[in-house]
């Protein structure tokens, strides 16, 4: 387990919060492109999740064909 959080720590990943139109198709569509996502939780009608920095900025063209809005609400990592 401590392997996997320093994994992390040092490929950087941001913790976002996905609100409005549609989070299930979001979540659908990373997974088709194989965007890893963890720690999601559904909390006050959005999700929040965790994402590597990598993948963070292939987000943009999901988030147009889902229709949602994406926050970073904390970053973490090595660089940051």
């Amino acid at each position: 387990m401590i392997l996997v959080q320093m994994y992390r720590y040092l490929r950087n990943y941001v913790t976002i919060s996905i609100t409005g139109g549609f989070g299930e198709r979001f979540l659908n569509l990373c997974n088709k492109e194989k965007i890893y996502l963890w720690n999601t939780a559904y909390i006050n009608g959005g999700i929040i999740t965790n994402v590597f920095c990598n993948d963070f900025k292939r987000l943009k063209a999901i988030r147009k064909k889902s229709g949602v809005n994406i926050k970073i609400i904390k970053k973490t990592g090595l660089s940051f």
